[in-house]
């Protein structure tokens, strides 16, 4: 009888070996696991990151160009008038010019 009992006794204390062997295999997965988790989502914040880093500096690129935009638009509308401008006086300088010479015609 007691040699059974010292099996049983072997058995039992193999088995609680093993299920302890395997609960710090499943423990050592599990700390890897969350390591792997955490450098994951360290990624993935890093790229979010850069991705509105990249947002930001897109937003400000638009930013100067719609401003170099509306430079050139003003200056554009500037020289149009100043052009307009010069042709409407020289307009009037012939009108006069045609007025005098039809004074001077008639007189």
């Amino acid at each position: 009888g007691d040699a059974n009992q010292m099996n049983q006794m072997e058995s039992k204390s193999t088995e609680f070996q093993r299920m302890k062997n395997e609960l710090i295999t499943l423990q050592r997965e599990q700390k890897l696991f969350r390591e792997l988790e955490a450098q994951r989502q360290y990624e993935l914040e890093l790229k979010y990151d850069q991705l509105l880093a990249a947002l930001a500096e897109s937003r400000l690129e638009l930013e100067r160009a719609r401003k170099t935009e509306a430079e050139r638009r003003q200056q554009y509308s500037q020289s149009m008038s100043i052009a307009s401008g010069s042709i409407s006086s020289q307009k009037n300088l012939q009108q006069l010019t045609q007025q005098a010479s039809q004074v001077s015609d008639g007189g």
